[in-house]
């Protein structure tokens, strides 16, 4: 989505959705082999806030999440948007934005 659109991402860690129990999960090194080879492909890429600590990393490169359903949309469409998504029953997140900057690229922030 960043390379194509010539943009970089930001993303809020803390904004994500997490599963009850993921977390401890994850602490515990019940993590697909997957999330691995997922992280050393982002590696060029990414870049972690100090506040993403190594659970919220594995999660956010978990092999097993769908990035197929993010959306991005212009902010002026933003509201309309979020109004039509809660209007079918679909709970939508706000996760990070697109910003000038080396495209391809995404700043995770938070924790």
């Amino acid at each position: 989505m960043t390379r194509g659109s010539e943009l970089a991402a930001v993303v809020q860690a803390a904004s994500v959705p997490v599963l009850p129990g993921v977390r401890e999960l994850v602490a515990e090194g019940v993590v697909p082999g997957g999330t691995w080879t997922n992280a050393e492909f982002i590696a060029p890429y990414v870049s972690w806030s100090g506040a993403v600590d190594e659970e919220m990393k594995a999660i956010l490169a978990d092999a097993q999440t769908s990035g197929g359903l993010l959306i991005a949309v212009e902010k002026n469409r933003y509201e309309h948007l979020m109004r039509e998504l809660e209007a079918r029953g679909v709970e939508a997140h706000v996760v990070g934005s697109l910003v000038t900057g080396a495209p391809g690229t995404i700043s995770v922030e938070g924790g």
